[in-house]
């Protein structure tokens, strides 16, 4: 969601210089200003941090400072023009986009996420200021909601996969590690996934490879293209995850009671599906070719003939057998 926003935002708004970063530090920042402490303290990061993400806004011209009539060693952070109308814009295409979501599953279902949502994230505090006063039926409330609770998703699991022994992870590690399924998977087909480089994800990559969870594989139909599958600590890794996701779940059936939770499962899986987020980008027999990699890599030239000849006997000889016990 965040990322079709900033699309539009870019390529039909003219705005310029946007990151995804940048959407708090903007929607945060009212008519009556802010003191940057106060907004650290709402993003829960720290002053040096906030500081950084504001000086570079500024650069781009959406944020500017001004002194604090109420003290007059502090400053009050103010929207420029720029910035005024880069809200406006961002609201208008978190409402397109929403109403996107109602063609899909239908208006009353996205009644019903929204009050959900806002149920559990009251609950967890939040995305408090952002949402305090909101109704659940405002036109572009789904833009602050679900990024919220996505956040708070992927940092929830962090810490409690981290406490399985996991130290090393990392919050962008699970752009890589999420998407590999069971037969690997391209590195140009994750970065089409997240929609970011193939140099960003093969950096990614890199660590996961150095923290020993994942492997490349050179595909043996072509040289040239490379194939991420788990290791054993990279299954270990899976499963101490299965059992995170499962030890948040009942944090949330705790909150919003089994039929929510249930309900809340069905509607966001309806409209992923609906949307399409993970078309096929990838060949359907990535799973052989990931075997057929495998084993490539563990034995010889001739030992590889070898097995390709048995196979084709093999194959040979089951062909025969249909043929004639088939009826004619």
């Amino acid at each position: 969601m965040q990322t079709e926003i900033m699309q539009s935002l870019i390529q039909q708004c003219g705005h310029k210089g946007l990151r995804l970063s940048f959407e708090p530090f903007i929607s945060l920042v009212d008519k009556n200003g802010c003191r940057p402490s106060e907004l650290a303290t709402l993003l829960n990061i720290s002053k040096q941090a906030c500081n950084q993400s504001i000086n570079e806004i500024e650069i781009k011209g959406y944020l500017y400072r001004q002194p604090d009539p109420a003290d007059g060693r502090g400053k009050i952070l103010k929207l420029t023009p720029q910035g005024i109308r880069l809200k406006k814009d961002g609201m208008a295409a978190a409402a397109a986009l929403q109403q996107q979501f109602a063609n899909h599953l239908g208006q009353q279902a996205i009644s019903e996420l929204t009050h959900i949502l806002f149920m559990l994230m009251t609950s967890l505090g939040i995305d408090q200021q952002r949402i305090s006063g909101r109704q659940h039926n405002t036109p572009a409330i789904l833009a602050t909601l679900l990024p919220g609770l996505s956040n708070h998703i992927m940092q929830r699991l962090m810490q409690l996969t981290i406490e399985q022994g996991h130290p090393q992870l990392k919050l962008s590690h699970g752009q890589v590690f999420t998407l590999i399924s069971n037969g690997g998977r391209r590195i140009q087909d994750i970065a089409a996934i997240n929609n970011v480089s193939k140099q960003s994800i093969s950096a990614i990559a890199a660590e996961l490879v150095t923290l020993g969870y994942i492997q490349r594989i050179t595909l043996p139909h072509d040289a040239r293209q490379q194939l991420l599958t788990l290791t054993t600590q990279g299954e270990l890794l899976i499963e101490d995850s299965v059992q995170s996701v499962k030890e948040l779940e009942q944090d949330f059936i705790d909150i919003l009671g089994n039929k929510n939770f249930i309900k809340l499962k069905s509607l966001v899986a309806n409209l992923h599906k609906a949307l399409n987020i993970e078309p096929t980008r990838y060949s359907d027999n990535s799973a052989l070719l990931a075997l057929a990699a495998k084993l490539r890599h563990q034995l010889s030239a001739d030992d590889c003939l070898r097995l390709a000849q048995l196979l084709s006997q093999q194959d040979a000889a089951t062909t025969h057998a249909i043929k004639a016990t088939a009826p004619h």
